[in-house]
């Protein structure tokens, strides 16, 4: 019953106990959603871009908006080459409509690329290459993110590529939906 205080575009998150979960599995855990705001009706009520496969008891949600800043890269090609002695030649965070194309990144212990905790994020001719083998050794990792959408290649030690949610700083909940690699 509070104002919202949203506009057309932002981005925010839901976290609460789930009553229902759409994949059928794991009932009343405790998960989030990131949306975005596709219209405002009135002050206390807002369309979204897309639906959320969950239901939620609304007294146990919590509701934030996102303080991700945007990104686009404004040079043709980006290429990060990064010791095998770090943990992440490139790293996208809290980040949100992010384009990400004809970016490479080569090296790094954990993920030669990794998105964490961003929603929105496209990116057309992405290479990725991790061949350290002391840690996970991941070409792409994201984690707690939704709406991502990366065509390329991905080579690690381990894998190419790995999606994982989690708890995130401050206890939020991770999310993770709508990941496509091709």
């Amino acid at each position: 019953d509070e104002p919202h205080g949203l506009s057309v575009g932002d981005t925010f998150n839901i976290a609460g106990i789930v009553e229902w979960a759409g994949n059928g599995w794991r009932y009343y855990y405790t998960k989030g959603e990131m949306f975005r705001v596709a219209a405002v009706l009135n002050a206390t009520t807002i369309e979204t871009e897309g639906a959320c496969r969950d239901t939620y008891a609304a007294a146990d949600v919590e509701v934030w908006k996102r303080s991700g800043d945007s990104f686009t890269m404004g040079a043709g090609k980006l290429t990060v080459i990064g010791p095998d002695g770090i943990g992440y030649p490139i790293l996208f965070r809290n980040l949100d409509r992010v384009s990400i194309d004809n970016v490479r990144a080569d090296g790094g212990q954990v993920a030669a690329l990794s998105i964490e905790d961003c929603f929105g994020v496209s990116g057309k001719n992405v290479v990725a290459r991790q061949i350290d083998d002391t840690f996970d050794g991941y070409g792409i990792a994201i984690g707690n993110s939704q709406d991502v959408r990366i065509w390329g290649s991905a080579y690690g030690h381990f894998n190419g590529f790995v999606v994982g949610g989690g708890p995130t700083a401050g206890g939020k909940v991770g999310m993770n939906r709508d990941i496509h690699f091709d």
